[in-house]
């Protein structure tokens, strides 16, 4: 689908640019219509999610029916929406910045509109690809199939409110298995009771769903799908409204150890089977009024570019390293000269202290930010 080269690339340049700028635009239209005065648009926990246990980590959610290519039922979850319109409508995060991805390789188009709540029972969607969960010993726990990817759009000529959105709708059960995250699977009921991973952002306790990972290194890590076309969502190093489909998510390689230490944090950690690499998140899914773009993380996408960081050996030798629960600490961290850098050969982000992307995506949509600050 992407044309990378001469006219091609100015003008997908250009659509970038003016869905953007759309997204913004259209707020208070397209806000103010889908939900009532003073009402959260886009709350802190996802609209959809059912029976949220924040101290297992742990969450029920809807799953759509769709149809793989030989005709077999798949299900997959709604997570974010490109349009605060659809985003209301089908009680998912909104992620504005998703816009820029739609003529990429890393979006999946379908032939048929995502149905709503109430008919996803009798309109599955049929996708061109999907998972091999049934993975070998000694692989990621679930590989991507080519063709396939979370992100996706209904082709232009597909009628409806769907037309030209763009979706994060990882699929989570099918013929060959289930996701590492899902522990239950109702298929009468259309919902999976799944194992959700934590994070902060802002200082707050995040919960995610560990969908997919570009790297076979972050699917082993996460427990997630192996998904290479991940690789083609715009752009590495870049979190701009104009351009990328992107938001940061800082990764600590060689935190603080000990599965009982209030300090723990890091991939370090984490493949060390403590728990979780605690990522800190650049933004939130939460927006208070869509009419006002100043009230709402329009930076957020559940496509997140990592940034891996560590400590500096004077960091570690006066024994400074500690959690970092907020993206500002991370950045004082790093002018402070306390964090640096762990892939300093990727592309330099000037909007974030000039740490280097490491290139890797993960697709982790936010289901719940803990009204409280607090620790795992």
């Amino acid at each position: 689908m992407s044309d990378t080269h001469g006219a091609g690339a100015s003008r997908r340049q250009l659509l970038r640019a003016a869905a953007a700028v759309g997204a913004l635009a259209g707020l208070t239209a397209t806000g103010s219509a889908t939900r009532q005065p003073d009402a959260p648009a886009v709350p802190a926990t996802l609209p959809s999610a059912r029976r949220l246990d924040r101290e297992a980590g742990r969450v029920t959610l809807p799953v759509y029916r769709g149809l793989d290519p030989d005709g077999d039922n798949l299900y997959f979850a709604l997570t974010s929406a490109s349009t605060i319109a659809e985003a209301t409508r089908q009680g998912v995060n909104w992620a504005p910045k998703l816009a820029n991805a739609r003529d990429e390789d890393g979006v999946q188009e379908l032939t048929r509109a995502i149905p709503s709540p109430r008919t996803r029972r009798q309109a599955p969607v049929p996708f061109d690809a999907t998972v091999e969960f049934d993975s070998t010993p000694g692989s990621p726990p679930a590989v991507a199939a080519p063709g396939y990817t979370p992100l996706v759009s209904p082709e232009a000529s597909v009628p409806g409110p769907s037309s030209g959105v763009v979706y994060c709708t990882p699929h989570l059960v099918n013929s060959t298995g289930r996701h590492p995250a899902v522990v239950e699977f109702d298929r009468d009921e259309l919902e999976v009771r799944v194992d959700l991973s934590t994070a902060f952002v802002g200082g707050r306790r995040a919960l995610y769903l560990p969908a997919e990972a570009s790297t076979e290194s972050y699917a082993r890590l996460e427990g997630a799908t192996h998904t290479p076309a991940l690789d083609a969502v715009p752009a590495v190093g870049d979190r701009s409204l104009e351009a990328s489909a992107r938001e940061a998510l800082f990764a600590v390689v060689n935190g603080p150890v000990g599965a009982r230490s209030p300090e723990r944090q890091g991939t370090n950690s984490a493949r060390a089977g403590e728990g979780d690499a605690l990522y800190v998140f650049r933004s939130s899914q939460v927006c208070v009024d869509a009419s006002d773009p100043t009230d709402c993380s329009v930076f957020y996408a559940p496509t997140w570019g990592v940034y891996e960081l560590a400590w500096t050996g004077d960091a570690i030798e006066s024994d400074r390293r500690r959690r970092l629960t907020d993206h500002e600490a991370v950045i004082e961290g790093v002018l402070g000269g306390e964090l640096e850098s762990a892939t300093p050969d990727g592309p330099v982000d000037t909007l974030l202290a000039n740490v280097s992307a490491s290139g890797a995506v993960l697709a982790a949509p936010l289901v719940d930010v803990s009204p409280q600050n607090g620790s795992p």
